[in-house]
């Protein structure tokens, strides 16, 4: 068997929450339909609810993002509140489906951008899916970190999967850099065992 995959903490995003009655931001469109995006190069705009989406780029891109002055939008930058880990590989669905309610085999669709909000081991996420279906990113609030980064690589452990380091020669979106946590995997198990 092949090597399933990868598991990687991505750092030098841009995110950037757009909320108004606004149809297209920076020549994205901004979707209508939900679960869906729009993308242009290493950009993409994901739909979040009715008129509000979130804008994922490089840190250069939300930098730019949040300094426009659009008429009727409020621009938020949230690239230092979230968490992001991209799983990549055979068994990403599989590594998914241990934490998260979401049926990954049914809630995107293959060939197109797609995104879905749910919960990844009791953390709120939002995920991203490219239209190649190879990798699913993970973004989570800043201040779960470490406890979902240490049930995401708990579930992915069965699998076979291995946690990326800063040197390993792996795809990222264009200006991206992929990292990993100083973070063992299962230690919530140690310290859920403290707290008893």
């Amino acid at each position: 068997m092949s090597d399933p995959g990868i598991v990687e903490c991505l750092k030098g995003r841009g995110l950037v929450h757009v909320a108004g009655g606004i149809k297209v931001f920076d020549s994205l469109d901004l979707p209508a339909m939900p679960n869906t995006c729009d993308a242009r190069g290493s950009m993409v705009a994901a739909w979040l609810a009715p008129s509000r989406w979130l804008l994922i780029g490089s840190a250069e891109d939300s930098e730019r993002w949040a300094s426009l002055d659009i008429p009727g939008a409020a621009i938020t930058d949230l690239s230092h509140g979230r968490s992001i880990a991209r799983v990549s590989g055979q068994q990403w669905r599989r590594v998914l489906s241990y934490g998260c309610p979401l049926d990954p085999e049914t809630s995107f669709t293959p060939g197109r951008w797609g995104c879905a909000q749910s919960v990844f081991s009791e953390v709120p996420v939002f995920m991203l899916v490219p239209p190649d279906g190879l990798w699913i990113e993970l973004h989570a609030p800043l201040s779960y970190q470490t406890f979902f980064w240490d049930m995401l690589t708990a579930c992915a452990a069965p699998q076979g999967y291995r946690i990326a380091r800063p040197d390993d020669p792996i795809p990222t979106m264009a200006g991206l850099e992929a990292d990993s946590l100083p973070i063992e995997p299962n230690t919530w198990r140690h310290r859920e065992a403290a707290h008893r």
